[in-house]
């Protein structure tokens, strides 16, 4: 495996990207596009991507540190950089608390104090609320989980709007909605592993049914609250019938859903919320 590979297995590229892609959602929802100067605004999004992407990334890193022990014994995640031993895990550690750090000073500098509160948040929660003190104890963890995920969208919005109201506030839910049923469909596929590993996720913890459930009603909130930016103006109407059209191809896939067979709707509910985000930087870009 190339070293390419390696360091966008390290990073988890395609999820720092769809995290990305929300916090763009959040600076063009909160009016960052829209405003006078579009030099200014433009180069102000090119900073916030970069500052994002390093924090993102170097969380995600950090995050792999904590979790290689886990890695090793899943037949999933084996082959990841760190159990196959390409990387010292402290080297990993130290040049991510490094990237952060940068990050962080960066954001302070150059974005001001709202964007950096919330990449702060997005790292505390992600690292020790989520992985260090509860991801091996309860399957609540996944709920501080997706606070970490809300992070990006509420630092984007607060970027440009210069305060968080309903429409970021939705925006933030929107993703928080979507984690649970993306991890639990995850886990009822790789369920053996996760048994293996000891990893209290729900579907492992209650029983594979309840995960389904459960993914069932994340889907569902993530229709309502969709529906809700609608009607704030947040998304356009053909935006929101394509995502809605993959969150009901999830919910209608749940049917075939059990452990080991629910690959398909886990790729569905990914690309039903890539949609949202993007329909919503498509509207608030083109206003």
């Amino acid at each position: 495996m190339g070293a390419f590979h390696d360091i966008s297995e390290l990073i988890k590229v395609r999820q720092t990207l769809l995290l990305l892609l929300a916090m763009y959602a959040g600076y063009a929802a909160g009016g960052g596009f829209a405003r006078g100067d579009l030099l200014h605004s433009l180069l102000q999004a090119i900073v916030a991507g970069i500052v994002g992407f390093a924090a993102i990334a170097a969380t995600t890193a950090l995050n792999m540190v904590y979790d290689v022990d886990i890695d090793s014994v899943m037949e999933r995640t084996r082959m990841r950089p760190l159990p196959r031993g390409v990387y010292n895990p402290g080297s990993v550690k130290l040049v991510s608390l490094i990237v952060l750090a940068a990050a962080v000073i960066s954001s302070l500098v150059l974005l001001g104090i709202y964007y950096t509160l919330f990449v702060v948040l997005g790292f505390v929660f992600d690292i020790y609320a989520y992985t260090i003190a509860s991801k091996r104890r309860t399957w609540l963890s996944i709920f501080l989980g997706a606070v970490a995920g809300m992070a990006p969208v509420l630092g984007g919005y607060a970027l440009a709007k210069g305060y968080i109201d309903l429409v970021g506030i939705l925006l933030a839910l929107l993703v928080a909605a979507w984690i649970p049923s993306h991890i639990w469909l995850l886990v009822l596929h790789y369920i053996d592993d996760y048994r293996h590993a000891g990893i209290p996720m729900l579907p492992v913890v209650l029983d594979p049914e309840k995960g389904v459930v459960g993914s069932a009603a994340s889907i569902v909130a993530t229709i309502a609250i969709a529906a809700s930016l609608y009607t704030l103006g947040a998304i356009a109407l053909p935006a929101l019938l394509a995502g809605v059209a993959l969150s009901l191809a999830a919910l209608v896939s749940l049917k075939w859903c059990k452990p080991r067979s629910c690959i398909t709707s886990f790729k569905l509910v990914n690309l039903s919320l890539a949609v949202y985000i993007l329909g919503v930087i498509a509207t608030n870009v083109t206003h």
